[in-house]
């Protein structure tokens, strides 16, 4: 895989997961530094086994700041570390703003799931029942269609990102989706040569991601990011989970951090927004975590559900694996250029965590840790 379809594909394989428990895993350099801000009290044995979890990275001076969210049955910690802005001096705190990469699958999903309550759509549906019509009837293989289920558990046979993604106007390797249109989106669709059945391999995809959140705003005949607000976000009090910034918003934006250590700029996502457009808070990604723990959301609750199962399961957008104790796992992550994030949960133990993640480096390693120190 190329430099730029890596940074491209904002997820990890479930390959990365291993088998060991009981222990905090060292991934990172060595350290280099020796002090960096945090809010860790170091009164428990659970403070304690963070700051030794967080410690190989934070130490990399390439690293910026850490916000971690975590509940356990009826209880609720908080943690932070770094600094929100390079320089600053100053720590993240509940209300910095994150970009959250393809964790917004899972807010795609949801909307799936609200929507096909509402009767507008089916998971078995041809998608070319949503796509302008004569022009994609090559979207099959051997007369098997590509159906709305394929797309949200990322079984399309779809490549992970378009072909003509370079097409776009000023197209920028640091801002890659930003002038991508729905009208390079469609072209491309036409340009399709599927080699396998559909619904067969799981195989992660930004294109098929992107696309479902083209068809949901058709379905709504409105904005992507308004039909999350109306139908989702607004409703549930995510109020700081968004796609268009206020001048408020940007002030508590945390500054990402590339891969080199330098600041970058938060990636826009053009006609991609189902993919990955979303920012949020630590405080809403608490609230969305326990949305996700209640079962109370209908819509959310189905979304767990397993609709793939092979070497993968996926749910709706979530990974679903079992873990420590045969517990099942449900999970996501996300990464743009200069941000890194993770949810995770046990439904059966009510126990998940949120980590936020203003780095590019994957930061997974830290929260696995700490779901397993959780569940001993």
């Amino acid at each position: 895989m190329n430099k730029m379809l890596q940074m491209l594909v904002i997820i990890v394989p479930l390959c990365f997961y291993t088998q060991n428990t009981h222990k905090v895993y060292n991934e990172f350099p060595n350290t280099k530094l020796d002090n960096y801000l945090k809010n860790n009290p170091l009164k428990t044995k659970l403070d304690s086994f963070i700051d030794i979890a967080v410690k190989n990275y934070m130490s990399d001076s390439r690293n910026c700041g850490l916000s971690i969210g975590i509940i356990n049955n009826d209880s609720s910690f908080i943690y932070h570390y770094g600094e929100y802005r390079r320089l600053s001096g100053q720590l993240p705190n509940n209300e910095t703003v994150y970009q959250i990469g393809s964790i917004s699958n899972t807010f795609t999903a949801w909307l799936l799931s609200k929507a096909i309550k509402e009767n507008k759509i089916s998971l078995d549906d041809d998608i070319k029942k949503y796509l302008p019509k004569h022009n994609y009837q090559h979207l099959n293989y051997k007369n098997i269609p590509i159906l709305i289920r394929h797309l949200v558990t990322h079984t399309s046979g779809l490549p992970e990102i378009p072909s003509n993604l370079q097409n776009q106007t000023f197209f920028d390797y640091n801002n890659p989706y930003k002038n991508y249109t729905n009208e390079l989106l469609l072209a491309d669709l036409k340009t399709i040569v599927l080699h396998e059945e559909p619904g067969t391999h799981c195989a992660y995809s930004n294109y098929g991601m992107g696309l479902l959140g083209y068809i949901l705003q058709n379905i709504y005949a409105a904005d992507f990011e308004n039909i999350l607000k109306e139908k989702l976000l607004l409703p549930n009090n995510l109020n700081t989970t968004k796609i268009t910034l206020t001048k408020t918003d940007s002030l508590k934006l945390a500054i990402g951090i590339n891969e080199a250590g330098k600041n970058t700029c938060t990636w826009q996502f053009g006609a991609m927004q189902g993919c990955g457009a979303l920012y949020s808070s630590l405080n809403d990604m608490l609230l969305y975590l326990k949305l996700n723990l209640s079962q109370n959301q209908s819509a959310l609750y189905e979304t767990h559900t397993v609709l793939f199962a092979l070497k993968e399961k996926m749910g709706m957008a979530w990974q679903i694996i079992k873990r420590q104790n045969q517990n099942q796992l449900i999970w996501h992550n996300g990464g743009t250029g200069g941000f890194y994030s993770f949810i995770g949960f046990y439904p059966e133990k009510k126990t998940g965590i949120v980590v936020l993640a203003n780095s590019f480096p994957k930061t997974d390693i830290i929260p696995l840790s700490i779901l397993e120190f959780l569940l001993e």
